[in-house]
């Protein structure tokens, strides 16, 4: 029974280990992951910050790309002004490039997000030659219009002469709604 000190004393020590010691290390190494953490996002922080003024200058073309792009695509406030005049300036292209256009009429719009879709169908003739110098001219209109289901039948091609073509088109717009737009 002179055992029983000893045995006391070691069980002592086994609860202070396993009650005061082992709660300390547990406490100490989720304090160290804390803090490692902590500097991770500090490291992260101050990379950004580091990268501020690229950021910044990254942002600001992307504004003055998306005003470029706002500023080159076409809006409307009317709609069915919108057509008449894109149908006029249409026409004045043909006829100054002496194609007759035989007939034209507007399909049905069709309603997207951020405005509509308009197409316009043509029947048209010519000369070749011609048509290919209005055809430059259609697609330096820029992004908002498009040719679409272009068929040209062509004949009395020679060597001196491209020859003459009838055809037909249809020619799409794609207008952005202005803000102010009558609805």
């Amino acid at each position: 029974m002179n055992n029983k000190p000893l045995l006391l004393s070691l069980l002592a020590v086994l609860f202070v280990l396993r009650f005061v010691v082992v709660p300390i290390f547990d406490w100490q190494n989720a304090t160290i992951e804390e803090t490692n953490s902590l500097q991770n996002k500090l490291d992260k922080s101050a990379a950004y910050i580091d990268d501020l003024p690229k950021l910044r200058a990254f942002g600001d073309e992307l504004t003055a790309a998306l005003a470029a792009r706002h500023q080159a695509s076409e809006t409307y406030n009317d709609i069915g002004r919108y057509q008449i005049a894109k149908q006029r300036q249409f026409e004045q292209m043909f006829t100054a490039n002496n194609i007759e256009i035989r007939s034209s009429n507007w399909l049905d719009p069709i309603a997207t997000a951020k405005g509509v879709t308009l197409q316009l169908r043509l029947q048209f003739s010519g000369q070749v030659n011609q048509f290919i110098q209005l055809h430059t001219q259609i697609a330096a209109l820029g992004d908002s219009v498009h040719v679409t289901n272009l068929s040209l039948t062509m004949s009395g091609q020679t060597p001196e002469s491209l020859g003459t073509f009838s055809g037909n088109a249809i020619i799409r717009f794609m207008p952005l709604e202005s803000p102010d737009a009558v609805n």
